[in-house]
């Protein structure tokens, strides 16, 4: 999938990306085991705080973004 993004031809065909982008979602969901649950737990409303969110909205501020293919796009 890497280098089908860092390939500028490949990136702009719609059908080669959705392919590999299905391919990469059925892996994930093959390599790894899951158990996903879909309904809300008390703990999925209390575990972030406004503190928490204020330091990670900091970090990712002020970490240099790369794109996937490892180029910084600042």
């Amino acid at each position: 999938m890497s280098q089908v993004l860092c390939d500028p031809v490949l990136r702009e065909e719609p059908l080669i990306v959705a392919a590999g982008a299905q391919m990469l979602a059925a892996s994930v969901l093959a390599a790894f085991p899951h158990s996903v649950r879909t309904d809300a737990t008390a703990q999925d409303r209390n575990d972030v705080d406004s503190l928490t969110l204020r330091r990670a909205l900091a970090y990712i501020e002020g970490v240099p973004f790369l794109d996937r293919c490892g180029r910084s796009e600042r």
